[in-house]
């Protein structure tokens, strides 16, 4: 099951829990994974918020005899948000080039889909979309839905898409969890002031290019350039977390910088130096990549000054 911290995989997390604990142990035979994934850029104070809540996870359900893994994927060195962006010269993602979400989100999750179809032949991938999350996420729900089924197919083969709460709305959402506490332990004060304090949403786990990935200012990566604003990371930093300023302001750097024409070469990444075209708009110069990485050094320096070497 796909587990990004926020309201909707949290509760789906929560009810499949308790769901389980109401059979027998002796029939708990089959493993269950909760799978985050981490793209490595995501915003630093729900990656803490995340990894406190997943360690929380591991140890009760060992604790309550439970057959729940947590399965952390990350996306390869070479597939990288760095990597691309300075490394290879790759300009800050927009609408037409989301290069980002096949290499960060959706490849590390489907190489461990994989794993788990060859070993046990089958698998069935539970998701916490709702419809009532947002007008895209609805239509792209009911496309992809099968007609008097609860499963959809997956584009992998023997993979199935399970949402159990797709037709939860957000009152109600919040009404249980405010409710009822996490099966995990602790309550869930910390994700409601979280939410409160960002006046945001979160993203779901990417397993396909059907499952709306972030944007509209959701929790997610803090180098996002596909929306004109951060107001998630705007709304922590105006509720007291003026540490995570520099981020902003780099990330502000890259969409300003991502559209400047001498920004860029006048040529593709495999074609030869003095093959041009004026109308051709490819990768970073490298004067640009090195400032780049300038910048995002001096924010790294910034925050470790006041945060520490966690961050």
């Amino acid at each position: 099951m796909g587990f990004s911290g926020g309201k909707d995989s949290t509760l789906l997390l929560q009810l499949i829990w308790n769901a389980l604990k109401k059979i027998p142990e002796q029939t708990r035979t089959r493993e269950i994974y909760v799978v985050c994934n981490d793209t490595l850029v995501e915003n630093p104070r729900i990656v803490k918020f995340i990894e406190s809540t997943l360690k929380k996870i591991e140890v009760s359900a060992v604790e309550q005899s439970l057959p729940i893994r947590v399965q952390r994927t990350t996306p390869r060195l070479e597939d990288t948000f760095w990597v691309n962006l300075i490394g290879k010269g790759y300009p800050a993602p927009n609408n037409s080039f989301r290069w980002c979400t096949e290499r960060l989100k959706i490849s590390p999750t489907t190489q461990f889909i994989k794993s788990k179809i060859d070993e046990r032949g089958e698998v069935i991938i539970l998701l916490g979309t709702r419809t009532d999350e947002s007008s895209t996420r609805s239509r792209s729900m009911k496309k992809h839905a099968l007609k008097g089924q609860r499963l959809r197919k997956h584009m992998l083969p023997n993979a199935f898409v399970y949402a159990p709460i797709s037709d939860i709305e957000t009152g109600e959402l919040w009404q249980y969890m405010m409710q009822v506490s996490p099966p995990w332990g602790g309550t869930h004060k910390e994700l409601v002031t979280l939410y409160k304090n960002a006046n945001s949403g979160d993203c779901p786990l990417v397993i396909d290019e059907s499952t709306p990935s972030c944007g509209n200012s959701r929790f997610g990566c803090w180098v996002c350039t596909v929306v004109k604003r951060d107001k998630s990371m705007e709304g922590l930093i105006g509720n007291g977390e003026e540490w995570m300023l520099p981020l902003v302001e780099f990330r502000d750097y890259l969409l300003e910088s991502r559209d400047i024409r001498e920004n860029r070469e006048k040529r593709r990444r495999f074609e030869a130096k003095n093959v041009e075209d004026e109308d051709t708009w490819g990768p970073y110069v490298e004067d640009v990549r090195a400032t780049m990485l300038r910048k995002l050094l001096n924010a790294q320096y910034e925050i470790q000054q006041e945060q520490g070497e966690t961050l």
